[in-house]
């Protein structure tokens, strides 16, 4: 039997574009790129046998394995190791394995706020860009660790809001985010990230966030629907 071989060709092509593709776009297949200091824009100057972060040198930073992490792009992430310790703007992370240390990227290859090495998960989330340092987030695997968006995170465990906080009766396996939103869906129920975050009722296959709250009538805003209610910062409107 004679063979098409154009067909073959460019199904072949289709495979490896989708290949290249989740390398370059899934935040899984995005690692940390560390640079010597006078090779990327940042922070972090070597001054004679020291490293400075802008004006402050850095103790007990070891200038012949200084790097500084960035994205795939270059951006620097504020992170840096040596042979023995891992920095965020100039201070030391307490106990981060160097050798396995990486920060954490969104879609977009920007830094989040987490990092982590090979047993536990970093987060500078519950106290913002202006810190001491990053701390060590709580009974999170660091295997299993996944970054969902600014407001949830997973391992195969457990679904957390950003601190680290579990989600009571979320599935980690089947829990996904909902965009850059405050909402999140198992196979279950939907969440909204509050004190009380499952949305009673509501039905995750027909679950829509709208980017806008819109009206439903006199006093009434929702901000997301399903098939069942309409919903605002998850309590039942409508």
């Amino acid at each position: 039997m004679r063979r098409n071989y154009t067909k073959v060709i460019h199904q072949l092509c289709t495979v490896l574009l989708l290949v290249v593709a989740s390398v370059f776009f899934n935040p899984a297949f995005q690692p940390t790129e560390w640079r010597q200091p006078s090779s990327i824009l940042s922070n972090y100057v070597v001054i004679g046998t020291d490293v400075y972060f802008n004006d402050t040198p850095i103790k007990f930073a070891d200038l012949n394995t200084f790097e500084v992490a960035s994205n795939k792009l270059g951006s620097p992430t504020g992170y840096a190791r040596d042979a023995n310790r891992v920095f965020i703007d100039g201070q030391e992370i307490m106990n981060a394995d160097p050798k396995s240390f990486e920060a954490v990227f969104d879609k977009k290859a920007k830094a989040t706020v987490y990092s982590k090495d090979k047993t536990r998960v970093y987060s500078i989330a519950d106290i913002g860009w202006e810190y001491d340092s990053a701390t060590s987030v709580p009974n999170v695997d660091a295997r299993s660790f996944e970054f969902l968006n600014e407001f949830w995170i997973k391992d195969r465990h457990h679904v957390y809001d950003a601190i680290g906080d579990v989600i009571d009766g979320a599935d980690a396996a089947s829990f996904r985010a909902i965009d850059g939103s405050q909402y999140g869906v198992d196979g279950a129920q939907a969440y909204f990230l509050s004190d009380a975050p499952a949305v009673r009722g509501s039905n995750p296959k027909t679950f829509v966030v709208l980017d806008i709250a819109a009206s439903c009538g006199t006093s009434c805003i929702f901000d997301a629907y399903d098939d069942r209610h309409l919903y605002l910062q998850g309590k039942r409107v409508k």
